[in-house]
């Protein structure tokens, strides 16, 4: 990812396509992280260590098992769908934004791809979270895309 932002920073070209394409891959590779990172803290942190660690010392039945992991993926839904999604589309849509140079809605479709990919079921709750979320990200790109260029233009110095 490293490699790619360097890349980005030498690429001076004026509409160039390429900078969007670049954009939003670095876009799609930082949501993926998000969304690892994000996997990691809720395997960690949600008790589910614990309750396979029961389970292979054999303190608990597979059934007590089936029950309290089922449990807990509800309250993991939840989470995920209020919590973790939505920061991590405000977070890749805020990055796109400070690296866009015009049309910043294209390289952030491309960008939360992998979290759209994440909910987009065959169901209307998952298109319309895929809409929400779609939404959310370009927005916060297109208000840090613009707080850049007025913060930029506001001091004199070159926003692209």
């Amino acid at each position: 990812m490293a490699c790619l932002v360097l890349i980005l920073f030498f690429v001076n070209c004026g509409s160039c396509m390429f900078r969007s394409v670049l954009i939003g891959v670095l876009g799609f590779i930082l949501s993926g992280m998000l969304l690892g990172f994000a996997g990691w803290l809720f395997f960690n942190f949600s008790g589910e260590r614990e309750l396979l660690q029961a389970l292979h010392a054999g303190t608990i039945s597979k059934e007590e098992f089936a029950e309290a992991f089922f449990d807990g993926a509800v309250r993991k839904s939840l989470v995920t769908e209020i919590l973790a999604l939505p920061l991590v589309a405000i977070i890749t849509g805020g990055f796109i934004g400070l690296l866009a140079r015009e049309r910043v809605w294209l390289p952030t479709l491309v960008g939360i791809f992998p979290v759209l990919f994440f909910v987009l079921e065959i169901s209307v709750k998952g298109m319309v979270l895929s809409a929400i979320y779609s939404l959310l990200a370009i927005a916060f790109a297109t208000v840090t895309y613009r707080w850049r260029l007025t913060k930029f233009t506001d001091s004199g110095e070159s926003a692209t």
